[in-house]
């Protein structure tokens, strides 16, 4: 009784925050349009759903205000109606829209952000490119980022857990013994399988938050490892949802000297939870630059209300 009761408060609280958020959101619209700049040496490419166009607009234009003139890119899954681009082209000058079913996958699976990363992959030829999700808010310096692109060096936002990477055989152990059935885990679990890569480390982080070096050259890296996965887990098990976000944790774990983003200041929401001490998006400022509202903990606080309203006002 008392546990369905939680349960029911639960909901109801994500269900207010929710609303708080929409509410919110309704000023995106007014904000100052930005530009893609050509000449830039980073590359910020985002896929886009129906959904999730007001909410890209202000992970883009945030992001960019706290980092810099970018050149910026789209993949359209497909959802996007003729009103979302028109608005989207309004807000974003000299913006590219590439189409979904324009993207070669070769022998990787289809759907589930496959092509996404086969197309950041090919952008590295001309860019560093950094992935970046619809559902992240950036309210804090990044001098980190503008760094790793001055490096070159691949990176991607993580957890205290997996700060530095790990042994391939040391996480293949490990994942074992979660006894998981999830894709990433299986995977995880047969990393050994690409020693043959030349794979040595595992970095275990996110793909909403991602920078890749340019000139890296690894999309046949990539058709590799889900050919080696694909004949380890079965084509029906390495389509499923989350193979995907294994594989780019496996690009950047190519790399040398990918860098997991400090945690707290890089973070997916409430993975882990953050206890700051102080309640609300307060206990974040000056500790945190980027928050990746993951969609399971996206409104189980006000958190990425709050973040909103401290944002907009600096996008008007």
């Amino acid at each position: 009784m008392i546990r369905a009761l939680r349960e029911r408060f639960s909901e109801l609280e994500k269900r207010k925050n929710q609303f708080l958020f929409s509410k919110a959101m309704a000023d995106v619209t007014k904000t100052k349009p930005i530009q893609s700049i050509e000449s830039a040496q980073t590359l910020v490419v985002t896929q886009v759903h129906h959904v999730a166009v007001e909410m890209y607009l202000l992970a883009v234009k945030s992001f960019v205000l706290q980092y810099g003139p970018c050149k910026i890119e789209i993949v359209n899954d497909g959802s996007l109606t003729p009103d979302d681009l028109s608005l989207l082209n309004t807000h974003i000058e000299n913006l590219t829209v590439v189409d979904i079913g324009e993207i070669d996958v070769f022998n990787c699976p289809t759907g589930a952000c496959w092509e996404r990363l086969h197309y950041v992959l090919s952008r590295t030829d001309e860019y560093y490119v950094i992935q970046l999700d619809s559902d992240t808010v950036t309210f804090g310096a990044v001098p980190e980022i503008y760094q790793h692109v001055i490096d070159n060096q691949g990176f991607t936002v993580g957890s205290p857990m997996f700060a530095e990477p790990v042994l391939i055989d040391y996480m293949s152990t490990l994942a074992g013994s979660w006894n998981n059935a999830h894709i990433q885990s299986q995977a995880e679990m047969n990393l050994p399988a690409l020693k043959t890569l030349g794979l040595t480390h595992y970095i275990r982080g996110c793909a909403a938050f991602t920078g890749f070096p340019k000139g890296s050259n690894l999309r046949e890296k990539l058709c590799q490892v889900s050919e080696i996965m694909e004949g380890s887990l079965g084509k029906e098990k390495w389509n499923e949802w989350g193979s995907e976000q294994f594989s780019s944790n496996v690009m950047q774990s190519l790399y040398p000297n990918s860098r997991v983003l400090k945690w707290p200041k890089y973070q997916n929401h409430e993975f882990p939870k953050y206890a700051s001490g102080i309640k609300g998006l307060a206990g974040y400022i000056g500790k945190v630059s980027l928050i990746h509202f993951i969609g399971a903990s996206r409104f189980s606080n006000a958190v990425y209300t709050e973040a909103v309203k401290r944002v907009l006002p600096k996008l008007m």
